[in-house]
């Protein structure tokens, strides 16, 4: 169709029809193709348009100025004719129109309001949770609230579809879809999961392995754990492993440190070097050597071919510092050495034999030199 001015003649003028509109109640607004070409239409109306029944080609168009070609011209005889009105049912339909024909359409809104009406009876919606006594809240597609209570919570509403949202203290939230039918139970289950806890750890010195159930991560670091009853262990070599019990509420944020106190030490050295010093009966080191143990007794031997071997007992605190330094004896030497060694003594030197009392052979001379004493005495009395 070629409309308004500005063109003088054309190779092919589509014919129209003319289409007249009329509703019950009046004032509908009319869409032609689901939308307004030229502007807004309301009820009644008139209007025409044209009627290609078959498509044109190049079809030629002159005016003053110029000349145009339209390579293709579809046909169009068949409207889709649309009519709306509030509190209405949209009414929709199609007319196929014949050139210079004059078609009136009468719609009866109100007729087509009360053919469609439908009463729709209520469904039940049920909403449980766990755990129970969940806030629930129910919307519809639109966002408004319906209904509210706690799980479980059951609900008439209309057919529909709804968006139903859980929350309890200390949980997270949940949310589901439903859609509700007429004369029928819709039941969803909602799970809420607790909150997490956040925990966050730190050791002087920091480098340390913590360890929380099987998880475990180095200082500095934190961890995101459920909540609940927790034994915190922290390790570090050279190092007294530390534990702390530490009970983590829902979403609950919580700083531990941990001030390391570092195990026993002991230095030895030997006159010879090269001794080989087992701890509690293990083999530790070679002389000279450090060895760091736990806090508590330890007995020490130090063995070297062609020496004598020596034993140490040692009685250790957290933080001691122990130096041990041995002159070993040849095996000719009478005498076994046996040190006791406490925390008050920070160290031993040892360059002869000591400690006789203490020894096997120390031990003997003193029980023969008391059976001569008393045989001596009692010779004396007879």
């Amino acid at each position: 169709m070629i409309g308004g001015g500005g063109w003088d003649n054309a190779t092919y003028i589509a014919p129209t029809a003319l289409l007249t509109i009329n509703s019950t109640p009046q004032n509908a607004t009319v869409y032609i193709f689901d939308f307004h070409r030229f502007g807004e239409w309301f009820t009644p109306m008139k209007l025409r348009v044209p009627v290609i029944t078959e498509p044109q080609m190049n079809v030629r168009v002159y005016t003053k100025y110029s000349n145009l070609t339209i390579p293709y011209i579809p046909e169009l005889h068949a409207y889709k004719i649309s009519i709306g009105h509030n509190g209405y049912p949209f009414f929709e339909g199609w007319v196929d129109l014949k050139p210079n024909e004059t078609l009136i359409l009468n719609v009866d809104l109100e007729l087509l309001k009360e053919a469609v009406t439908v009463k729709k009876e209520e469904g039940v919606l049920e909403v449980l949770s766990q755990p129970e006594n969940a806030s629930i809240t129910v919307k519809d597609a639109q966002g408004r609230v319906l209904g509210s209570g706690t799980s479980p919570l059951s609900i008439a509403l209309p057919p529909g579809f709804y968006i139903i949202s859980a929350f309890m203290e200390g949980y997270g939230s949940a949310v589901k879809n439903a859609t509700v039918f007429s004369n029928k139970t819709t039941r969803i289950y909602l799970e809420l999961n607790p909150t997490p806890a956040k925990l966050s750890i730190e050791s002087s010195p920091s480098g340390a392995v913590v360890l929380v159930e099987d998880r475990k991560c180095t200082t500095p670091c934190n961890l995101t754990i459920p909540a609940g009853d927790y034994n915190i262990t922290i390790r570090k070599e050279g190092f007294i492993d530390e534990s702390k019990r530490v009970i983590l509420n829902p979403g609950e944020e919580v700083n531990l440190t941990f001030n390391l106190t570092p195990k026993p030490r002991v230095i030895i050295k030997t006159i010879p070097s090269g001794a080989v010093v087992a701890v509690d009966r293990a083999e530790a080191c070679t002389t000279p050597c450090n060895v760091t143990l736990d806090p508590g007794k330890h007995i020490l031997k130090l063995d070297l071919d062609g020496y004598k071997s020596e034993i140490v007992v040692l009685h250790l605190n957290e933080g001691d510092v122990v130096p041990i330094n041995i002159e070993l004896r040849p095996e000719q030497d009478a005498f076994n050495n046996f040190t006791d060694l406490t925390t008050t003594q920070k160290g031993i030197t040892k360059t002869q034999p000591t400690n006789l009392e203490t020894s096997n052979y120390g031990k003997l001379l003193f029980i023969v030199g008391i059976l001569a004493l008393l045989m001596i005495a009692l010779i004396k009395r007879f």
